[in-house]
């Protein structure tokens, strides 16, 4: 129900879009904590306003089939 679950989904999968190499990042922690802090940055401004109004729009659906679902699973 959080939309903030759908917008990780988009931020990760543009992450690794973008930069493949994320999964194999070779350092010390303090490196790759700093690679990724500048990576998922860069990668959020650029998530569309389109992305997070699409996002504000399916709340009452998802609130209408969580209603209708009384609270169990449904679609999304």
């Amino acid at each position: 129900m959080n939309p903030i679950e759908h917008l990780w989904r988009v931020l990760k999968a543009k992450l690794h879009s973008k930069y493949p190499d994320i999964r194999v990042l070779r350092s010390g922690p303090e490196k790759v904590r700093e690679v990724l802090e500048e990576r998922l940055k860069e990668v959020w401004m650029e998530i569309g306003l389109d992305v997070l109004e699409g996002l504000i729009r399916s709340m009452p659906g998802q609130v209408e089939a969580l209603y209708k679902a009384k609270g169990w699973y449904t679609h999304y």
